[in-house]
């Protein structure tokens, strides 16, 4: 179970997820078909729901786990002996599981090396469109050496979601921090001279000057 907040703090955040949340599939691919090509198949349930702004958080997330026995356990085994990569996918449209796929990767044997705990951050553009995953574990790859892969294999998720906060606001017209005459600077100093010290502010560039219009 997973929820943390967005990058920064936001005045009006836009909604990224229906009223009623948002379920999809994580899949990942534990073997590769006669093609070569990866073969994914479903290895656990998100449940996205949008969170209160409150809270600070942008999302909360409910993780339903299974387990990998017979088989799949077998096929993540030879994943981490041969050196390989263990992939995990989402759809980049949370309401579309048919949407292009959004892929992260790790070391089969990484994986193993830390007892199959996982950090999953989910990035999400403003307008709810998955970007791109970011994928970790607490070992490396070159800490595998002896890593066994056990007959039951659970996974402890961890899952987060990022959503892009407020950029820069351009100073000039209409910056909200714009202040007009004398005032007070940096470390409580007073800007500005005494009566008849006050020099003209320098020209504004293009872009301060017709930033709203762009």
């Amino acid at each position: 179970v997973g929820d943390t907040a967005g990058d920064g703090p936001s005045a009006v955040r836009p909604s990224l997820f229906p009223d009623d949340g948002a379920a999809v599939y994580l899949e990942h691919a534990l073997r590769d078909g006669p093609d070569g090509s990866r073969v994914w198949s479903r290895r656990a349930s998100l449940q996205f729901r949008e969170a209160s702004y409150s809270t600070g958080l942008v999302a909360t997330v409910q993780v339903a786990h299974t387990s990998l026995t017979g088989a799949d356990a077998q096929a993540l085994r030879e994943l981490a002996a041969q050196g390989n990569a263990y992939s995990i996918r989402l759809p980049s449209s949370l309401r579309d599981p048919a949407s292009p796929a959004v892929v992260a990767s790790v070391p089969a044997c990484a994986l193993a090396r830390s007892a199959f705990a996982e950090e999953i951050t989910v990035h999400f553009d403003t307008v709810g469109q998955v970007v791109s995953l970011s994928y970790a574990v607490p070992a490396a790859a070159a800490d595998c050496d002896g890593t066994e892969v056990p007959a039951t294999v659970g996974f402890k998720t961890a899952v987060a979601v990022r959503a892009p906060g407020d950029g820069p606001f351009p100073q000039g017209k209409g910056a909200p921090f714009a202040r007009a005459g004398k005032g007070k600077g940096a470390g409580g100093a007073e800007a500005g001279g005494g009566e008849g010290d006050e020099k003209e502010a320098p020209p504004k560039s293009f872009f301060m000057r017709y930033w709203h219009y762009i």
